[in-house]
């Protein structure tokens, strides 16, 4: 325990947060969506199992953490003033699996999921004599589409830009 909660202090904090998590859960398994709910429940769930003592519960292992961004699906963030783009290696081997180049349609094994990936990488930043990257021209085709369904961040009128 921590904070100099009593053990009565810190059970009731635990089944209030379990009870509170049962309830999002069945909200959601009803179609229900609530970010800020799952945020603060989650928040609740946190300081209980701190106070518990029993943080690490929230952490996995490293090697499940490996595992877990390994397994990480393509997601596109804006984090901190940047533009996020991540995938992990074993979602991306199975995009590849699926996608027009698959090994199976083009007769190919992949031996080294680790090595094709880093191949895969070096690709995207190498550069053209003009020194354009496949990521350089990923983002001209997305801002052109942007542009062209009619970005209402854009004022089409005025030069300018806006740092924000």
């Amino acid at each position: 325990m921590s904070g100099g909660q009593t053990a009565d202090a810190v059970t009731v904090s635990l089944a209030n947060a379990l009870a509170a998590s049962c309830l999002a859960l069945r909200s959601y398994q009803h179609g229900n969506s609530a970010p800020d709910l799952a945020a603060s429940i989650a928040d609740a769930g946190e300081m209980a199992l701190h106070a518990a003592g029993r943080g690490e519960l929230l952490h996995g292992t490293d090697a499940d953490r490996r595992a877990a961004a390994r397994q990480h699906g393509l997601s596109i963030e804006i984090e901190g003033g940047r533009l996020v783009i991540a995938i992990g290696i074993d979602a991306l081997m199975t995009a590849i699996e699926g996608g027009p180049c698959a090994p199976e349609d083009l007769g190919y094994r992949i031996d080294s999921v680790d090595g094709f990936a880093a191949e895969i990488r070096a690709e995207l930043l190498a550069e053209e004599e003009d020194g354009t990257t496949l990521v350089h021209t990923m983002f001209d085709t997305a801002t052109e589409k942007a542009l062209d369904a009619g970005s209402l961040s854009v004022d089409f009128d005025e030069p300018e830009r806006d740092a924000g």
